[in-house]
């Protein structure tokens, strides 16, 4: 049931930190045992990496790998041809899942190749750009949820404004040096009485007229 379910999921690209640093989760419907990171949720992986070690316990073979963000095992449990041929130095694509025995994670593997050197250049290139993209991707994000709260802010103060402090408001806005037309603030202005408002405002002196039609903020 696991192997069924779990093959229709692609086998994302990751650096070793990031199994690392995520968490084990388990589906609740399914069962299924899945990696948890800051960005995404892996079930199985596609990794890139040096052997850097190998031990050998019956027909189990671990091989150690690093892909120089972090070190981790691949563990098979029975013989294999690419783990036992596999040799301190070789380049590796690893397909497989996360699993952990005694709060370690380790590497169940699908699919196991030798590879060639350069490839672990590409790989860093190709996931350097994935990270790149996200972060521009949280950035814009971010800023767009500033705006929203900006936004959110500044209608609620508005609607906490008294009726002539909002004229104020629109008139400071307007103002670009020589006041503004009364007949704009009307129009712009959301308030029914806005007219009304106004003259009251000329009338105790909260508004003066520097020209015959404009008005200004003292």
């Amino acid at each position: 049931m696991e192997g069924k379910k779990e093959s229709r999921h692609r086998a994302q690209k990751v650096f070793i930190t990031e199994i690392l640093e995520g968490t084990l989760k388990t589906e609740e419907k399914e069962a299924i045992l899945f990696l948890k990171t800051p960005t995404k949720e892996i079930y199985r992986l596609n990794i890139i990496a040096v052997v850097v070690g190998k031990e050998k316990r019956g027909s189990a073979i671990n091989l150690f790998i690093d892909d120089s963000t972090g070190k981790i095992t691949i563990r098979f449990f029975e013989d294999n041809t690419v783990a036992t041929a596999a040799a301190v130095g070789d380049v590796l694509l690893v397909i497989g899942k996360t699993r952990s025995y005694q709060e370690e994670k380790y590497i169940s593997p699908e699919i196991v190749k030798k590879i060639d050197h350069l490839w672990l250049k590409v790989r860093s290139l190709e996931l350097a750009a994935i990270t790149n993209h996200n972060q521009e991707h949280e950035e814009e994000k971010q800023i767009k949820e500033e705006k929203e709260d900006k936004s959110n802010q500044d209608t609620q103060s508005e609607s906490d404004l008294l009726p002539f402090e909002k004229i104020i408001k629109l008139i400071k806005k307007m103002d670009t040096g020589e006041g503004v037309f009364i007949e704009e603030i009307i129009e712009k202005s959301s308030l029914r009485d806005a007219e009304k408002i106004l003259e009251k405002m000329l009338e105790k002196g909260d508004l003066f007229q520097n020209q015959p039609g404009r008005v200004k903020v003292l």
